[in-house]
């Protein structure tokens, strides 16, 4: 997944005296641009909609309250930062949302807004991640006759993200992008992949059909995550779903 950055300055003007007259380690601690790893990982509420939970990082104690859009396809994000009065104070905002092959992160954060922007579902090994019916209907040398048959193995689509530096809401939404799972196997996978720190998810479907004659009636896929490129350290999976193809 590639990064495009694009930078907004609020209030210009104060910003400019700050600078003038402030020395630059005198600017608070960033909670969006680290360099240390996530500990401490620990899930506080996970109902499907709502996810928060708390972590250590480069020394400092975090919680993020993220809420996720109904269509699975955005999350807004609150990260709060621990005071030396142990309560959590509000430090940055993100809203992550996909857009055609793209995650699009907005951060607002002492006084400024940025833009990242990402693309998605990158690497693909083996086609472009796109199933043409027609095509594998020629590939499958299938049958002839009209009764429908078992599961035949058509393909295996294998793609990868790279997943640095997003919150666990928006692993989860990009890993929707790929993955055939409901909600809940992908917001726990978001939370693995944050407590983990990994910095890519590497993915593996596999796609199935049942025909009828020479159509496809049923088509089923297997999904898995790996830690590693060449795909031999299991992350999750794999999960199966399957539909009727009308």
């Amino acid at each position: 997944m590639k990064k495009r950055k694009g930078f907004i300055v609020v209030s210009l003007a104060v910003l400019v005296i700050f600078t003038l007259f402030s020395p630059i380690n005198s600017l608070p601690a960033s909670a969006s641009a680290t360099s240390g790893e996530v500990s401490n990982f620990n899930e506080i509420r996970n109902d499907g909609k709502v996810l928060e939970y708390t972590y250590d990082l480069d020394g400092q104690s975090y919680k993020n309250v993220e809420v996720f859009d109904a269509d699975f396809e955005g999350a807004s994000s609150k990260i709060y930062k621990e005071n030396d009065s142990g309560e959590y104070v509000l430090v940055a905002e993100k809203r992550s949302v996909i857009h055609d092959e793209e995650l699009i992160v907005e951060t607002k954060e002492n006084n400024e807004v940025t833009v990242d922007t990402y693309e998605i579902n990158t690497d693909n090994l083996d086609n472009n991640g796109q199933i043409n019916l027609e095509e594998n209907i020629t590939l499958s040398n299938s049958v002839t006759t009209m009764k429908t048959t078992g599961w035949k193995y058509q393909m295996t689509t294998k793609t990868s993200d790279n997943i640095k530096r997003l919150t666990a809401a928006a692993i989860s939404i990009v890993a929707a992008k790929v993955l055939p799972w409901g909600g809940a196997a992908l917001v726990q996978l978001g939370q693995i992949a944050y407590s983990l720190n990994l910095p890519n998810l590497y993915y593996s479907i596999k796609w199935y059909y049942k025909y009828n004659g020479i159509m496809p009636v049923s088509e089923k896929k297997m999904g898995y995550v790996y830690k590693d490129k060449a795909r031999t350290k299991l992350l999750k999976g794999p999960i199966t779903t399957i539909k009727n193809i009308k």
